[in-house]
């Protein structure tokens, strides 16, 4: 039940919550017995959210005073209520991990766009900034957005050339210069590959 939690996987909490229920009968608990059993697995859920760094007061506010007041007849319903329970918190973790994706994302968009323009800008630069590593930096944007991280800068940069080709009279040195890219023939190269003309 408690790696179900940690890694947020909802389609096996009722087969668990099932074995449970059928360890449970074959054993021919007293229903005080069953009642210290599913006591016992809060107390280890509340340790395991915990060890997460998570805010249990939300999720146990009434949980033991439910389990003791409840006149639950049978295991079955124990069980059931067990399930809602453990996928109410999952789907609580879901959220929290979502939010914290989105935001993530957005600061790597912003640091992005404020330094597309530095020609030494690198994966690398943006994981430190960040405190991730290069692998999982690349995996997690490409899982975001779609675009590999470089190709998703070099869309930028090449996007400013574009727009300053169009609106200034500046020369392509230079604007290469202002825009991050380095070597002029590879870049003429790959603008006419892309746009099927010369800059």
């Amino acid at each position: 039940i408690l790696m179900m939690i940690r890694q947020v996987r909802k389609d096996n909490i009722d087969e668990t919550v099932n074995e449970l229920k059928v360890y449970i009968k074959n054993n021919i608990m007293s229903p005080e017995a069953v009642q210290c059993v599913f006591l016992g697995i809060i107390n280890a859920i509340k340790k395991c959210l915990n060890e997460l760094g998570i805010e249990i007061d939300e999720y146990f506010a009434d949980e033991e005073d439910i389990l003791f007041m409840q006149p639950y007849k049978t295991v079955d319903e124990l069980g059931s209520w067990m399930s809602d329970f453990l996928k109410r918190i999952c789907n609580s973790i879901e959220q929290r991990k979502e939010s914290k994706n989105q935001e993530l994302l957005d600061k790597i968009l912003d640091f992005v766009d404020k330094r597309y323009k530095d020609n030494d800008l690198s994966v690398d630069i943006i994981a430190r900034e960040f405190g991730v590593s290069s692998s999982y930096l690349c995996r997690y944007f490409k899982n975001q957005t779609g675009y590999p991280l470089m190709q998703y800068i070099d869309m930028l940069r090449m996007n400013e050339v574009k727009r300053l080709l169009r609106e200034t009279d500046n020369t392509l040195k230079d604007i290469l210069l202002q825009t991050g890219y380095i070597d002029q023939s590879n870049f003429i190269r790959k603008f006419k590959k892309k746009e099927g003309v010369t800059p």
